[in-house]
């Protein structure tokens, strides 16, 4: 490699390559655009010939209107014929309908004359007329008379036609109503088709306006069949044609200077070429074979250079590593030396011989370190003792100390012994001071508690201070003969609103009008006149009795019958106790109707007057029954009063009928309102209930559940029970 030489200067001939490699890839490329060229040509004469009878260049240098121009021309035409359909649309329309009118006026004509206000005013114009002459003739003389007519004729044949055509205007004016809207209507279509005319001769202006344009339009494009909606898509045609020519005109530029460049890249690689020594560049030798041949000589010489310069670095790499190997050598040479002195010495201190091989060096290594290793355990050991014995002097020192301290005599005894003796005695103390605390805190407690009592005293006395002077008295024994009155009150008042019951009941009516009524009788005469109907009423019933006695003896002495006198006196007591039954009857049939009567207005008086414990006991009943019970009522039976429920459709059931659930829901709702009415005016107090819910089920036990939070508003509730389930019904029901 040395002796053999580089056989071109291939840096030079590289360059060439590079400057004609692009020229050589433009080679491809400018084939490429001849055909396109060629491609393009074609296909813009086939075109033109579809669009022009000229040539190409004659369509292309055509001077043609704007698109907008041709667009506006074909809108008015189009609009032009929208409005002319829409005109010929409009008169067809007129014309049928004037015919339709024609028609149904014929009809109307058909019946009877038509007479219409027009022809009663000429009538009577002409009767004004002919009036004036005989007024002219006779009467002024101012006109002499016509010989050979009579005015007077003509005068009363005048008026005859007027009053026919007036009566017949008359006679028939919806007819005539209908004759006049029609020729009204017909005349506005004429007039409507006038119009219609007149604007078909302005389109019909328009259309040769339209038509002269567009023939100076299309004769300027050499095509005078050419429409406007089609002269659209013409131009657009020879738009696209006209820039299809110019992207041919941008082609064969772009081919003409990738020519130039191939020629200027062939002169450059030829040079190239015969400066490096290689053969000239023929002129039919293809561009890219020359350039494979300058590529071929300048890949020879890269890779004997390459060649070349790595043997030199090669070299180069090996006289520096052989110089590192001396070096390292001296080195070594000299650190063998040195680890030679050292290791003599390690081995007269380990007592071993220089010749002693590493191996015996460690083992003795190994037991110089257990060696140390042992000494250090032993001196650890050693201060360790020392300082348990410093310890325990002055633990000895300090129990001797504290010993003294606390008045214990040490004599005869170890150091334990004192250690337990002391720590009892603490213990003890220890005790001692937590009784101590404990009675402090009930001392406290106790203090707090005599506080709270003295504060709750002071209320109470407060209060019944309040309540005396409410009461009127003085002192707290008076209170009891208060109450008492209080008590006999509420009974006097009880025992009022069962009497008004009892008025209303057996009046009947209205509590105001019976006490209109009893006002200004006398109590005593009333009762006395009580008594006399009750025994009226006894009597009654034992006539009765006695009546229905002698019929049972008067129907067996009619069945013993035998043909005498017997049979007409039995006639007449069946006579006489049917009149007596009658009566009876008719008493009878009184009091029960009264009763009924009486009965009704009590029911009505009891739901308007009811009291307010009853009303929401209802409604909390049919709460949580879930409206199996619509609510509460008082009922007679055998003349006293009973607590019946009332379903939803209004059927009453006594206790006997209700279940044991509903029986204790019943009594929970009556409680449950009494003691919203005692809160009411009394200070709320906690209420505590007890497994209230075993005999309810789920839904009835949550909607019970939802009742007890809502009197919670107003007082404690505190609800025991040891059913688990009725915890969840009540988190998942109730609120937080």
């Amino acid at each position: 490699l040395e002796t053999q030489p580089i056989p071109v200067p291939f840096e030079a001939l590289d360059q060439a390559r590079e400057q004609a490699a692009a020229p050589g890839d433009l080679t491809g490329q400018c084939i490429q655009l001849a055909r396109e060229i060629a491609a393009l040509e074609t296909a813009l004469v086939h075109e033109a010939a579809s669009l022009w009878e000229g040539t190409l260049d004659e369509l292309i240098a055509l001077r043609v209107p704007p698109l907008a121009t041709v667009t506006e021309i074909a809108d008015r035409y189009r609009q032009w014929a929208e409005a002319e359909r829409s005109l010929k649309n409009q008169d067809g329309i007129l014309q049928r309908d004037i015919g339709e009118r024609e028609r149904e006026l014929c009809e109307l004509a058909a019946v009877a004359e038509i007479v219409t206000h027009d022809q009663v005013r000429q009538a009577r114009q002409t009767r004004d007329e002919d009036w004036r002459r005989i007024r002219r003739g006779y009467v002024e003389r101012t006109m002499d008379p016509v010989p050979g007519q009579s005015p007077l004729d003509a005068f009363e044949a005048a008026m005859r036609e007027a009053d026919r055509l007036a009566d017949l205007l008359h006679a028939d004016a919806t007819r005539a109503a209908n004759v006049e809207s029609l020729r009204q209507r017909i005349a506005d279509m004429q007039r409507a088709r006038s119009d219609c005319a007149s604007q078909f001769a302005t389109l019909a202006a328009e259309r040769n306006q339209l038509d002269t344009r567009w023939k100076g339009i299309a004769e300027s494009l050499r095509q005078p069949d050419l429409s406007p909606g089609a002269a659209a898509e013409w131009l657009g045609k020879q738009a696209l044609l006209v820039e299809r020519s110019a992207h041919l005109e941008t082609l064969r530029r772009e081919r003409r200077e990738i020519g130039a460049a191939l020629a200027v890249a062939r002169q450059t690689l030829d040079r190239a070429l015969r400066k490096c020594g290689l053969p000239a560049l023929s002129e039919d030798e293809a561009l890219s074979v020359a350039l494979g041949r300058a590529k071929v000589a300048i890949e020879q010489g890269r890779q004997t250079a390459m060649a070349r310069a790595k043997l030199d670095s090669g070299i180069r790499q090996c006289e520096t590593e052989r110089r590192e190997v001396a070096a390292k050598r001296a080195g070594l040479a000299e650190k063998q030396a040195v680890w030679r002195t050292q290791w003599d010495a390690a081995m007269r201190e380990l007592r071993l011989s220089p010749q002693a091989l590493p191996a015996e060096a460690r083992v003795r290594l190994d037991q110089w370190d257990r060696l140390a290793q042992t000494l250090r355990e032993l001196k650890s050991l050693s201060d360790e003792v020392q300082r348990e014995r410093t310890t325990r002097a002055d633990f000895e020192s300090a129990l001797a100390e504290l010993t003294r301290a606390v008045g214990e005599a040490a004599a005869d005894r170890t150091a334990d012994r004192i250690a337990d003796t002391l720590y009892t005695a603490l213990n003890e103390a220890r005790d001692a001071d937590r009784r101590r605390k404990q009675a402090d805190a009930a001392i406290v407690r106790e203090q707090d508690g005599l506080d709270r009592a003295e504060a709750a005293a002071a209320s109470q006395r407060d209060r019944l201070a309040e309540l005396l002077r409410r009461a009127g008295v003085e002192s707290p024994d008076e209170l009891a003969a208060v109450e008492e009155q209080a008590t006999h009150k509420r009974r006097l008042a009880e025992r009022v609103i069962e009497i008004e019951e009892q008025l209303v009941r057996g009046a009947a009516r209205p509590l105001a009008e019976v006490l209109a009524e009893i006002e200004g009788e006398d109590l005593d005469a009333t009762h006395a006149r009580l008594d006399e109907l009750e025994t009226t009423i006894r009597e009654g019933e034992a006539e009765l009795e006695t009546a229905y006695a002698v019929c049972l003896d008067a129907r067996r002495a009619f069945d013993a019958i035998d043909g005498g006198d017997v049979a007409a006196q039995a006639q007449q007591g069946a006579e006489e106790t049917a009149a007596r039954i009658a009566r009876q009857s008719r008493a009878y049939a009184r009091a029960r109707l009264a009763g009924a009567v009486v009965s009704r207005v009590v029911q009505a008086y009891r739901e308007q007057h009811q009291g307010p414990v009853l009303r929401r006991a209802s409604e909390i009943f049919a709460r949580i029954t879930l409206g199996s019970f619509s609510g509460l009522e008082m009922d007679y039976q055998d003349d006293r009063q009973i607590l019946v429920g009332k379903r939803p459709d209004e059927v009453k059931v006594g206790m006997d009928g209700l279940s044991q659930g509903t029986r204790d829901q019943l009594f929970l709702a009556l409680r449950i309102a009494a003691i919203e009415e005692h809160l009411r005016e009394r200070e709320a107090v906690p209420i505590a209930i007890d497994d209230l819910l075993v005999q309810f089920d789920d839904d009835r036990a949550v909607a019970t559940l939802g009742v007890l939070a809502e009197l919670a508003r107003c007082a404690q509730v505190l609800f025991f029970t040891h059913h688990g389930h009725l915890c969840e019904l009540a988190t998942a029901a109730l609120p937080p």
